[in-house]
C-alpha cells in the first residue's frame, strides 16, 4: 500500500486543524516565524529535518541526532532529524528562525503530538485554548487567517454545487453529495478558490442572497504564479466555474447552511473581513 502525503489525505484524516497564512507574501515568513513562537510556549521540543545533501545540520550542540520512529505524528519526515528540548533550547531554535532557513522543516511537539509545522501548518487540538487563543490573536494583530482545514460543509444553490474545505470554496457543476473526497477532487470541471481571498460576505435574507466579494492573495514563489497562470488558462478551456460573486438562492435551508459555513470558514478574524446580513430587500 502506497501511503499518501498529507494533502492527499481526507481532511478527517489529517493531522493539521488549520492553517496560518495572509495575503500579502510580504511578512508571511514572519509571521509563520512567530506562530512557531507561540507553538513553543506549548511545547516541550522542536524536530528540525534537514536535507544532507543540500543543507548543514544545526550548529547548536544540544540539537541531538535523532532516527527514532516518532511518537508525536503519523505523516513522514524526510530527511535527517534534529531534535531539542524546550523551553531550555528555546534560544537555539529563535536563532533558526531569525536565519530564515526554508528548505527546513521544523516540527514543534510535544511526546504526543505536534503543535506546528513549517508552511503555516498548525494543529490547535494538541494544546488547550490558549494556544488556538494567542494564534487568533497574531492572526488578527498581521492581518491575517487561521483557516480550518476541515471540510466546514457544502450546499446547492439549485445550478451549481458549493463546499467549503481544505481552506478553498470550491464550486462543482455537478451534485456531489454522493460522491468521496477522492472523487470530488479528480473532478476536471471543478474549482476552489482560497477562503484567505473572502474580503467580505453580505447576505440578504429576505431576498436568500449572498455576495462575495474577494482579493488576490499574493504567492511568494514566481514558479507557483506560472502555474495559477497555467491552470487559469486551462479553466478556460474546460469552461470550469467562475468565482462566486453573488449566489441566489431558492431554499432558505440552503441559503442558511452556505452562510454558516461561509462564516466559520473566516472564523473570528476582525481584521480586514466582515460579515453583514440584512432583511433589505
Amino acid at each position: 500500500m502506497v501511503e499518501r502525503r498529507p494533502h492527499e489525505r481526507p481532511p478527517e484524516e489529517r493531522e493539521e486543524t488549520h492553517h496560518l497564512d495572509q495575503r500579502r507574501a510580504d511578512g508571511r515568513t514572519a509571521l509563520r516565524n512567530d506562530a512557531a513562537r507561540i507553538a513553543m510556549d506549548y511545547a516541550t521540543a522542536a524536530t528540525v529535518a534537514v536535507d544532507p545533501e543540500r543543507d548543514e545540520p544545526p550548529t547548536d550542540p544540544r540539537f541531538e541526532r535523532v532516527d527514532d520512529q516518532a511518537s508525536w505524528t503519523t505523516e513522514p519526515i524526510a530527511g535527517e532529524r534534529y531534535r531539542i528540548s524546550l523551553p531550555k533550547g528555546r534560544p537555539a531554535v529563535e536563532s533558526l528562525l531569525d536565519t530564515g532557513f526554508r528548505r527546513w522543516d521544523l516540527v514543534v511537539h510535544t511526546s504526543e503530538a505536534w503543535l506546528y509545522r513549517a508552511g503555516g501548518r498548525v494543529n490547535v487540538s494538541a494544546a488547550d485554548a490558549g494556544y488556538e487563543r494567542d494564534l487568533r490573536v497574531l492572526a488578527d494583530e498581521r492581518g491575517a487567517l487561521l483557516v480550518p482545514v476541515a471540510t466546514l460543509g457544502h450546499w446547492t444553490d439549485g445550478e451549481r454545487w458549493y463546499e467549503v474545505t481544505e481552506g478553498l470554496l470550491y464550486v462543482y457543476p455537478e451534485d456531489i453529495a454522493a460522491t468521496s473526497w477522492e472523487e470530488r477532487r479528480s473532478s476536471t470541471t471543478h474549482t476552489g478558490f482560497d477562503v484567505l481571498g473572502l474580503r467580505r460576505i453580505r447576505a440578504d435574507s429576505a431576498g436568500m442572497t449572498i455576495e462575495l466579494s474577494w482579493i488576490d492573495v499574493e504567492n511568494e514563489s514566481r514558479f507557483m504564479r506560472a502555474v495559477g497562470a497555467i491552470v487559469g488558462a486551462l479553466g478556460a478551456v474546460l469552461r470550469v466555474p467562475d468565482v462566486p460573486t453573488t449566489i441566489v438562492f431558492g431554499s432558505r435551508e440552503e441559503f442558511e447552511t452556505a452562510l454558516d459555513v461561509l462564516s466559520r470558514a473566516i472564523g473570528e478574524s476582525s481584521n480586514h473581513r466582515s460579515s453583514d446580513v440584512s432583511d433589505a430587500t
